[in-house]
């Protein structure tokens, strides 16, 4: 059993993402030099912003952050949507892997609304697109719903 356990010591906001049995394994994506872990969708209303999609993945230290990847987002309904990845360090601790030392990194795709997300891809520039896009987990609770807040259907 895999648990993901978002914390929020600031406002007090612990949320379980994912209990289920599931076969995650690391995807590596050669255009960008990153393994991508999980990705999983984050509506905590203490947050204070929209929701985003966070992305667990593995990159070289210091080179994500100097062209951080686009995020290609699928949703449930409306259009898809294409955005500018802010990367976050999740450790300070580096490891040494084929040639080079790699950090752990949450990469945070901002999605301007309360539409449900399916999968999101990363890629280097906005018109190009993503050879494997990875399933986004949603939490188990509270639970989530479908909110339309624009008109792009």
């Amino acid at each position: 059993m895999i648990i993901f356990l978002l914390k929020d010591d600031l406002h007090g906001d612990d949320r379980v993402l994912y209990t289920k049995d599931h076969d995650i394994q690391w995807k590596y994506i050669s255009s960008l030099n990153l393994s991508i872990y999980s990705a999983f969708y984050d509506n905590r209303t203490s947050l204070g912003t929209w929701p985003s999609i966070k992305i667990i993945v593995m990159a070289k230290a210091k080179e994500i952050n100097k062209l951080p990847p686009f995020c290609h987002i699928h949703f449930t309904l409306g259009r898809n949507l294409t955005v500018q990845s802010i990367p976050m360090e999740l450790s300070t601790t580096q490891n040494y892997f084929d040639r080079g030392f790699y950090k752990s990194y949450i990469i945070n795709c901002p999605i301007g609304s309360y539409k449900i997300p399916v999968n999101v891809g990363l890629s280097t520039a906005v018109d190009i697109k993503p050879n494997y896009y990875q399933k986004i987990l949603l939490p188990e609770s509270p639970d989530i719903k479908q909110v339309d807040t624009d008109d792009d259907n």
